[in-house]
């Protein structure tokens, strides 16, 4: 799937998307899916749903709501969790991250800024 330059809305459950291109926004809804985005240009992503997997490069800001989605990325600007059991792996630098809920997982490249609220959440570095 191409964004050609356009915001992207991505609605599905148990559905497996690969997107390239340029795309400056995108918005996942739903619940277990698949979606790579490492072959695509995304400055932002905001995730509403449960149990989603998302894979991307660089990414200038995620917004994730939920619980149970997982994300992959090389470089994350600013990270936003609201929900719970969430797990997010930044292989590189991450600049900031705001937490609220309980029992997600935050593993960066670098030490983030970092507000947290709610219990037995973990921000650590790896």
């Amino acid at each position: 799937m191409d964004c050609g330059g356009e915001p992207l809305t991505l609605n599905g459950s148990a559905s497996s998307f690969t997107v390239v291109g340029d795309c400056p926004t995108v918005l996942v809804s739903g619940s277990g899916n698949t979606i790579d985005l490492t072959r695509a240009v995304v400055t932002s992503i905001e995730v509403n749903g449960d149990s989603n997997s998302i894979q991307a490069t660089e990414v200038s800001s995620i917004d994730i709501s939920g619980q149970g989605n997982s994300g992959l990325a090389e470089m994350i600007d600013t990270l936003s969790i609201n929900g719970n059991a969430n797990n997010v792996t930044v292989s590189g630098d991450l600049a900031a991250a705001a937490i609220s809920g309980n029992e997600n997982t935050v593993i960066a490249g670098s030490d983030p800024v970092v507000d947290v609220s709610g219990s037995d959440n973990v921000v650590s570095r790896g």
